[in-house]
């Protein structure tokens, strides 16, 4: 003779967002233990996507706060670095340029030393007697003037 064994067990169905129970005879050990099964790992998804989820709204609320607030100042913060960047790669080309301006003039300067002639001017011995006698006429020209200017005055009086 045959035993019929029946079991009962509780399904619950998804339906469009909300879940449904049902029961459900079963005849087989094997299928209820894959039934129950099945609804322990649903369970521990359902778990995991509610976490997920929740993770996902902090995220967005940290994303949200940064590009409100963090992310203008540190998209303004990126704008100065690279301004300054800018800045000190132009002030670099100048000194490289000013370097090699220098550089050359140097080696020009070089050239140049090694081609300077000398000269030596050796004065006359008559040069010395000119000056007296020029010293001489300039102390002459300045009584002369002077004269003048006292013969201006007075004629201007009377």
């Amino acid at each position: 003779m045959e035993e019929i064994i029946e079991y009962d067990a509780r399904v619950l169905t998804p339906v469009q967002g909300q879940t449904s129970e049902q029961v459900v005879e079963i005849d087989d050990q094997t299928i209820e233990n894959d039934i129950r099964r099945n609804m322990s790992e649903y369970q521990r998804l359902q778990m995991e996507n509610s976490r997920i989820l929740q993770e996902v709204s902090s995220l967005r609320a940290q994303a949200g706060g940064f590009t409100a607030s963090g992310f203008g100042r540190v998209e303004e913060e990126y704008l100065q670095l690279k301004s300054r960047i800018s800045e000190l790669e132009s002030r670099h080309s100048v000194v490289d340029q000013d370097r090699d301006r220098l550089f050359k003039k140097s080696q020009t300067t070089t050239h140049m030393t090694n081609r300077t002639h000398v000269q030596v001017t050796v004065e006359d011995p008559q040069v010395e007697v000119l000056r007296r006698e020029l010293k001489g006429l300039i102390s002459e020209n300045r009584g002369l003037v002077d004269q003048i200017r006292r013969f201006r005055v007075t004629q201007t009086h009377y």
